[in-house]
């Protein structure tokens, strides 16, 4: 029973109120009887006034006729009735089972009697009534009467029946704990037999539903179910287990799983036994204890990995066997799209680097060969490239309707042959080694404004896959439309913008149209990427239209910046074509390109490591097409911008400036910012 004790409570708390509510039901019968006993004394106390106040001088055989009515016959008194003269006589009387007054005193009725009149007075208390009844012709009557006794019938109802009722739902009481004790006990068993009887069906309680309430068969019904369902989690938990054991324990591949702040948390059997991690250390390790990136952006990365969103692979080394491995890195997120951990993969590709490195050394051999015989078949080309141009630019101009007919035939069969053979040399020579003239470019008004865009939306993937920030901006005092080749304009941007790409790994690439004077032209510093060009600047240049696209990639350092300078303008193919395959761009393409069109790049290094390649273009013209207009109702707009770029925000401010918009742009929005809002 001491697993019980709740129940044991209950049944002693449901006794204790029913011996209570027995208690009180007792008391209260006996208060009231003894209420009545007292309440009997009073009346016959006020009818023995009534029946002696009748009498104006009462004596005492008149007094012995009055007592012996019928209604002082089974009541105990005593009675003295004093005369005007002194005499007394005394009257008394006893039940047969009390005891008769042994004293005769005259009662004294104080101030604070229970009730008081003209003619008597009386005090009541738990055993008598005594009082006093005066007369006019100066007898005093004194009577003391005891209460009747207390007659307890126990055959009446009012006795027997509370106590059997009390006894009856006293053993209902213990009959109901009884059976709900039977119930926990099976319920109980039932609870301890869940776990190693559980099975794949579902199996229900083993109660009786007429010997046991609805809540212990709801009860027994829910624990059922809940053991099927942890008997359905543990073989599903089991069969996990014994799937980490063979696929991660047991994997050929070393593994292991890190928190977010890069601390390894879990590793595998295959990774201790290739890094042989010291089980004595105190503090956690980390992946760059075992592992050195590749290059110095990896290793950057790898102390950094805490910042990682997507899944990477890096191209490692141990620091301990020098061997090579691809990192596969792969965060898993959390229900609300944290990053938790990472899971990381070691493959070994330590005998494939060294083949890879091998076939890269024989690829070179016979790369340098091709260039060897590129490099012939460019001379031979360029030796035959012009005198066919110049063919061609001789028979032209020729009109056909000056010459006869076998004239005419001759003159096409010419034309076609040369133009057959230039075809050929273009398709042959590489092209960067191409020279090409200005006769074959094609000079057409192009709209800058949307090459521009084109170009920008043509790197936008790439940008947000780098994690970059692409940022556009047209002047708004610059010309929209001008006059050069849209091929070749679209080619040196998005060369410039490509390359710009290459070399950011974190920050922005902005590309900038704008307008600058001709003054300011001739100011800038002669270390652009053609400083020696000998292409022939326009005599009548009003304005210059730059193309600037700047990045927050690697700083070119000076050093750097004049060897690239040199190396641009040097005249060897070879040299170019190493360099471009370097940079992955065609950057000596975009040089060639924009000589053609009449302007040069310009290469500078701005503050907080950012790169400018800009790339002037001559506009001859006085007066120009803005993309912007200008409104009368723009200078009452008041524009408040929150912007964290500051080049963002400069070119806001620009474009504010132009329109006569009136601007306040802040850079953060904090407290501060709030209340002058506010204000």
């Amino acid at each position: 029973m001491q697993q019980f004790q709740s129940l044991q409570r209950l049944l002693i708390f449901y006794t204790l109120s029913l011996t209570v509510m027995l208690l009180l039901y007792y008391v209260t019968l006996f208060d009231g009887m003894k209420k009545h006993s007292e309440q009997h004394s009073i009346d016959t106390f006020y009818s023995l006034q009534h029946s002696i106040i009748e009498h104006a001088a009462p004596v005492d055989s008149e007094i012995k006729r009055i007592l012996e009515q019928p209604t002082f016959d089974h009541l105990s008194y005593q009675l003295i009735l004093m005369m005007p003269s002194g005499q007394t006589y005394i009257h008394h009387n006893t039940r047969p089972n009390e005891s008769a007054f042994s004293t005769v005193a005259f009662p004294t009725i104080g101030t604070s009697a229970s009730s008081s009149s003209d003619h008597s007075s009386y005090t009541v208390n738990s055993n008598e009534l005594t009082g006093i009844i005066n007369l006019k012709s100066g007898h005093q009557i004194y009577i003391v009467l005891r209460h009747e006794p207390f007659v307890i019938d126990w055959i009446s109802y009012r006795y027997w029946l509370p106590l059997m009722v009390a006894i009856v739902l006293f053993f209902m009481a213990l009959l109901y704990m009884l059976n709900r004790r039977t119930n926990w006990e099976q319920l109980l068993v039932y609870t301890d037999n869940l776990s190693s009887r559980a099975k794949e069906s579902y199996t229900p309680p083993p109660f009786l539903q007429k010997k046991s309430t609805t809540e212990f068969m709801l009860l027994g019904h829910a624990l059922s179910r809940v053991s099927y369902q942890m008997h359905n989690d543990y073989r599903r938990i089991k069969t996990l287990t014994h799937r980490l054991e063979r696929l991660v324990n047991q994997a050929p591949l070393p593994m292991l799983m890190s928190i977010r702040h890069g601390q390894i948390s879990f590793y595998n059997q295959r990774f201790e036994q290739v890094f042989t991690p010291s089980t004595q250390r105190e503090q956690g390790y980390e992946l760059t204890d075992f592992v050195e990136g590749k290059d110095e952006a990896t290793q950057i990365l790898l102390k950094t990995i805490s910042s990682l969103r997507v899944a990477r692979t890096l191209m490692v080394y141990g620091l301990e066997n020098k061997q090579a491995y691809q990192l596969h890195v792969t965060p898993w997120f959390g229900e609300h799209g944290q990053v938790h951990g990472f899971t990381v993969i070691f493959n070994n590709v330590d005998e494939i680097f060294h083949q890879s490195e091998q076939l890269q050394l024989h690829n070179q051999q016979l790369q340098l060969q091709i260039d060897e015989s590129n490099e012939a078949q460019a001379f031979i080309g360029r030796k035959l490239r012009l005198p066919l141009e110049k063919i061609i630019d001789s028979l032209e101009p020729i009109d056909p309707s000056t010459l006869t007919a076998q004239g005419k035939k001759t003159l096409n069969t010419l034309i076609a042959t040369s133009q057959s053979m230039l075809t050929v040399l273009n398709e042959t020579l590489t092209t960067e080694e191409v020279e090409v003239r200005k006769t074959r470019l094609s000079i057409e008004t192009v709209d800058i404004y949307k090459v521009s865009k084109e170009v920008s939306n043509l790197v936008t993937q790439e940008i947000r896959q780098q994690g970059l920030e692409l940022i556009y901006f047209f002047a708004p005092d610059c010309p929209r439309y001008i006059e050069t080749d849209y091929i070749r304009l679209h080619h040196i941007l998005l060369n410039l913008l490509k390359n710009a790409i290459s070399f950011t790994t974190s920050g922005y690439v902005a590309l900038t149209v704008d307008r600058v004077s001709e003054d300011k032209v001739t100011r800038i510093s002669n270390q652009h990427l053609t400083p020696n060009n000998d292409t022939t600047m326009p005599a009548q240049t009003s304005y210059w239209i730059r193309f600037s696209v700047k990045d927050t990639g690697v700083t070119i350092t000076p050093e750097r910046q004049n060897q690239l300078v040199n190396i641009l303008n040097q005249n060897s193919e070879q040299t170019n074509h190493n360099l471009v395959e370097d940079s992955n761009i065609g950057l000596s393409n975009a040089n060639s390109f924009a000589q053609l069109l009449g302007g040069f790049i310009e290469l500078s290094n701005a503050v907080d490591k950012e790169t400018i390649f800009s790339l002037y273009l001559p506009y001859p013209h006085a007066t120009y097409q803005s993309v912007y207009h200008r409104c009368s109702q723009l200078p009452h707009i008041h524009l408040i911008a929150i912007i964290n770029q500051p080049l963002v925000a400069e070119h806001l401010q620009r474009l504010c400036e132009y329109l006569t918009i009136s601007v306040t742009i802040y850079s953060t929005l904090d407290r501060a910012t709030v209340q002058q809002l506010k204000k």
